[in-house]
């Protein structure tokens, strides 16, 4: 076990898709700065997240990328951060996964793509009630969609990796819900592609992006593309860290670009975390907690 920052800007600016953030671009715009979380809601339309036309684009290009990927049978290079915790996981012929903020599925027809059919993978996403909805289009038996992270766990014999993607910064409560996630028990827990304050406070902000930049792929025929806004939470790294710690080695931390938001005068920075189950490592290596 390592635990370490690892500076991989230089890789992993070109290992983002376009989900609900897509650019690693540094920061050239000011965001402003609000007190609290429900302050930068009411600053923001009423349906912000679940905002239907929002949801329809995120399905429908979920719809058109799984379809291309079963034509030309080509992963791109973007694709690659889905597989670090699928890879890192992977102990065995199953794979259980839970996906908090895994919009239409995106990340599970990567996996189905770069596995093939060598793993027998299960695959529960977590998202808003309207995407759960409008997400049925995609459910098969092997991918299934919940707004409830209990119940998205009890649907599985055990979980093998708890994956979150840039969805934590969207959540009113991320630590709240960080702690859910951690409460799965999952063997291993993977966040990437999400931006913490490095002080001791939380920051809360509005983001505003194109219709078209989320979700993978182009914006489809029949939409109108327009700008959408919503709030977003920057929680304190060191309350990240201390709530992971609780029950789980951090096995590698990646610094995986700066400056990405600026809020007020304050730089955001974007990072991922790879951990381990603590009883996991103890049982494998002996390791006192």
């Amino acid at each position: 076990m390592f635990k370490r920052a690892l500076k991989m800007k230089s890789i992993l600016r070109s290992l983002a898709p376009p989900l609900l953030l897509t650019s690693l671009k540094k920061a050239t715009s000011r965001r402003p700065k609000y007190r609290t979380y429900l302050d930068a809601a009411a600053a923001c339309p009423k349906d912000a997240y679940q905002h239907r036309e929002l949801v329809n684009v995120v399905v429908d290009k979920n719809i058109a990328f799984k379809q291309t990927l079963s034509t030309k049978n080509v992963l791109e290079f973007s694709d690659i951060r889905t597989l670090i915790g699928l890879g890192l996981s992977k102990t065995g012929y199953s794979l259980n996964v839970i996906d908090f903020g895994g919009g239409g599925g995106y990340h599970y027809t990567v996996a189905a793509a770069a596995l093939g059919g060598l793993t027998d993978l299960k695959w529960n996403v977590v998202e808003t009630t309207a995407m759960v909805n409008e997400s049925r289009r995609l459910a098969n038996d092997r991918l299934k969609f919940f707004d409830n992270i209990a119940e998205a766990a009890n649907d599985l014999p055990s979980v093998d990796l708890v994956f979150t993607s840039s969805a934590l910064q969207y959540c009113p409560n991320p630590l709240a819900f960080l702690k859910q996630l951690i409460d799965v028990n999952a063997k291993h827990l993977y966040i990437t592609r999400t931006p913490f304050s490095n002080g001791d406070d939380d920051i809360f902000s509005t983001q505003v992006s194109n219709l078209s930049a989320n979700g993978p792929g182009p914006l489809p025929s029949g939409y109108v593309d327009k700008k959408i806004t919503y709030p977003i939470s920057y929680i304190s790294q060191s309350k990240v860290e201390a709530a992971l710690n609780e029950h789980y080695h951090i096995q590698f931390k990646t610094l995986e670009d700066q400056a990405i938001h600026l809020v007020g005068n304050t730089e955001i920075d974007m990072y991922g975390y790879f951990c381990v189950l603590k009883k996991l490592v103890r049982d494998n290596s002996g390791l006192r907690s």
